[in-house]
């Protein structure tokens, strides 16, 4: 992890409408991820971030609880894809999001479809 020091001269670096971002995404993102009997409450989201030569890079980790999971990014045969939009001020563009694959698993309603599913510990990175 990063020292309080390295992540306040990130902070320092982004703009107002980043810094909103990073501190909305995790809400929108688990309101659209949650599946399961597990509430958007009962999921943990933090961000992190690292500075390399190419600028920032923006890790969102979700620690979803035991039993419970999310559809991934490609859901598998039924379910809908996990999604994360960011964008920076100005530029209506999202980031591109590298999302997990995702563990299969046999969809609960069709045991003949396959679905993808986030579980425990899973991390999204945005370039900013």
């Amino acid at each position: 992890m990063f020292s309080r020091k390295a992540i306040y001269r990130i902070f320092r670096g982004l703009l107002p409408l980043q810094l909103f971002l990073v501190l909305l995404a995790p809400l929108i993102l688990l309101t659209l991820l949650c599946a399961g009997p597990a509430t958007a409450a009962d999921v943990r989201a933090a961000f992190s971030f690292a500075q390399d030569q190419d600028g920032v890079i923006a890790a969102l980790g979700l620690k979803i609880p035991q039993g419970s999971h999310a559809y991934a990014n490609d859901p598998g045969d039924v379910g809908r894809p996990a999604q994360l939009a960011l964008t920076l001020e100005g530029d209506d563009t999202p980031l591109p999001v590298y999302y997990p694959r995702g563990a299969i698993q046999r969809d609960v309603f069709d045991r003949n479809a396959s679905i993808n599913v986030y579980e425990g510990q899973e991390y999204f990175f945005v370039r900013l």
